[in-house]
């Protein structure tokens, strides 16, 4: 999204402003965060984060910029720290039998016809090859990958 904001316009934008829930929602990591809004106070686009209760502009103070290496790296801690405790419960109910997964979108004799009919060239495209198998262009990249 936010390189969605930058091909609106190459000349900075006076006075406007995005407003963004928080800072783990505008970006993974610290150093997204960083690069993003840098580039944005660069442009003359100001960044709200209303959960944080903080805003950066061109003039941001050194306090400003500590604050947001400080949000920034507890938000990606909160993150990383989530998806740990993901995996500890996925592992766990797979291993009582409770979790199997995603269910494919393609049967084994499916997935089969699929990669051959790739390798015969059938199809000119992968994207006519995902209409034809009625799934999405990622999701052949997948198949195709798969032993």
């Amino acid at each position: 999204e936010i390189n969605k904001i930058f091909s609106l316009s190459c000349q900075p934008i006076c006075n406007s402003a995005i407003v963004v829930h928080s800072m783990d929602r505008f970006a993974r990591s610290l150093k997204d965060l960083v690069t993003e809004v840098d580039q944005l106070v660069k442009r003359g686009i100001a960044i709200q984060f209303v959960k944080e209760n903080i805003t950066f502009t061109a003039q941001a103070t050194p306090m400003d910029n500590l604050m947001l290496q400080l949000m920034g790296a507890f938000a990606q801690f909160e993150r990383e720290i989530i998806l740990e405790r993901q995996k500890e419960g996925i592992k766990l109910a797979a291993a009582q039998g409770k979790y199997k997964g995603r269910v494919h979108k393609l049967n084994p004799d499916q997935a089969k016809a699929l990669r051959q009919a790739w390798e015969e060239g059938k199809y000119k495209s992968k994207v006519a090859l995902a209409n034809a198998f009625g799934i999405s262009r990622q999701a052949v990249y997948r198949y195709l990958q798969r032993d």
